[in-house]
């Protein structure tokens, strides 16, 4: 709605390799299409209904450079640390960089590892796991960093470390976040693989 546009795309995926990306279509309400209008993509894409176009053929290109500043400055507005802490962060190669950024605008001391873009992910694979964050452990037991933070590609999954390089589940992640924050007669939601630790954490 910002920019008001009439839809919006997402490259996404970049767990996968390379030829496997795909495309999340949101609509001008900046919600995601619903069924009926990927059935209708499906459906043309099926039929052979469309006309390519080269990418610079079609339509026009602006630069949204201040997207990111405006993203930082919404998560700094959001967040306040008593005490920052050092913090190692795994780019993987990826867009989290900005992950590093707010953390040291909020007076965090932040070491980065695989910081530099590149779509290659020469680093490390691209989808943070116990078994590809040896890197990351490693760093943050070598150092004296209170917490290690790992991002995939495309910045839209974080895991962690703890402040003895050790690797945290996902479902551990949870529960501590829902720990935190929710309270009596707050509801809270978890992806369907899930275990019971978020449960037995908040009971």
């Amino acid at each position: 709605p910002r920019e008001n546009a009439d839809a919006g795309i997402v490259v996404t995926a970049s767990h996968n390799p390379a030829p496997d990306n795909g495309i999340k279509l949101w609509a001008a309400s900046g919600k995601a299409f619903d069924s009926g209008q990927r059935d209708a993509i499906a459906t043309r894409v099926d039929a052979d209904d469309y006309d390519l176009r080269p990418w610079d053929g079609h339509g026009s290109l602006e630069s949204l450079e201040d997207s990111i500043d405006r993203h930082a400055t919404a998560m700094i507005e959001s967040v306040s640390i008593d005490d920052p802490p050092s913090v190692a962060v795994d780019v993987g190669n990826g867009t989290g960089g900005i992950t590093a950024r707010v953390l040291s605008e909020l007076g965090c001391d932040v070491v980065t590892l695989n910081g530099q873009r590149d779509g290659r992910f020469p680093g490390r694979p691209s989808e943070p796991t116990r078994e590809t964050l040896g890197d990351l452990s490693a760093l943050v037991e070598a150092t004296d960093a209170s917490v290690g933070i790992a991002h995939d590609g495309d910045a839209d999954r974080m895991l962690a470390v703890d402040e003895t390089g050790s690797f945290v589940p996902k479902d551990v992640l949870l529960a501590l976040f829902a720990r935190e924050t929710a309270t009596d007669g707050d509801v809270v939601a978890v992806p369907v693989d899930t275990s019971m630790a978020v449960d037995d954490a908040l009971a």
